[in-house]
């Protein structure tokens, strides 16, 4: 059996998470995890955690750690037998202690873009509805 490979990818938005994660990924043969796949899925299921998650989202504030704790952590067990790369979590000291509490990582991703170059992406970016029910 193969060992398996954990991996986390961390940068500010804009920094090309998303694009790289994806990447990666499918070069390495890894299942591609996205926090906000996730966040999005449990809002359009409209399950305990999602209702949660949409009156953050519907406020615009960042979600809790607790709750993105909860949402995150039994998806991640459900993937115990797989290799994967994670985008988006954990974002905070407490998650991350939270993720070191259930896996043990074997590399994390930290993209260091210049502030300069994210506002020039961030302004290019448009919102695409459809992704997020509450807009």
């Amino acid at each position: 059996m193969a060992k398996l490979f954990r991996a986390v990818i961390m940068g500010p938005p804009g920094s090309g998470k998303g694009t790289i994660s994806k990447r990666i990924a499918q070069s390495f043969g890894l299942e591609y995890l996205s926090s906000g796949h996730f966040l999005r899925d449990s809002v359009a299921a409209n399950t305990e955690a999602g209702v949660l998650v949409k009156s953050y989202v519907d406020r615009g504030i960042l979600v809790p750690d607790d709750i993105m704790t909860r949402l995150m952590l039994p998806r991640l067990e459900q993937l115990s037998a797989h290799s994967w790369l994670l985008d988006g979590f954990p974002r905070t000291l407490v998650q991350a202690q939270a993720l070191n509490r259930l896996v043990q990582l074997d590399l994390v991703i930290i993209l260091n873009v210049p502030y300069a170059t994210l506002t020039e992406r961030l302004s290019h970016r448009w919102i695409h509805p459809p992704s997020w029910p509450s807009l």
